[in-house]
């Protein structure tokens, strides 16, 4: 049993350790990959495209059951939204993408307790 608990926190914590690294300027460059492939229907999706959407769509899950968030807000609009203040917002580019993305949110949405 403990062979079995240690694999898989040496399988998950690469998982999470990943995910807490990512800084605005890397999150900048696959939010531009994403903005190519919202734009173009056709367009073939690659892995900077994905990490963007990953990545967003995994904190929109932790966050919005409660943060007054509006329930009818989609996650294409929270991908719109985050990668407006990318775009908007380089000098902030070298904070953690948790942080830059709470901050995103707290723009979009005053109201929301995050």
């Amino acid at each position: 049993m403990k062979y079995l608990i240690t694999t898989l926190l040496l399988i998950f914590s690469g998982t999470f350790c990943y995910g807490a690294v990512l800084d605005g300027k890397t999150l900048a460059e696959a939010a531009i990959h994403y903005d190519k492939m919202s734009e173009n229907p056709d367009a073939t999706p690659n892995f900077h495209a994905g990490l963007f959407l990953g990545y967003v769509g995994g904190l929109a899950d932790e966050l919005f059951p409660n943060s007054g968030i509006p329930k009818d807000v989609s996650i294409k609009q929270i991908n719109k939204i985050f990668s407006k203040f990318l775009k908007n917002n380089p000098k902030k580019w070298h904070r953690s993408g948790n942080v830059l993305f709470r901050m995103s949110i707290k723009e979009a949405f005053p109201e929301a307790k995050l």
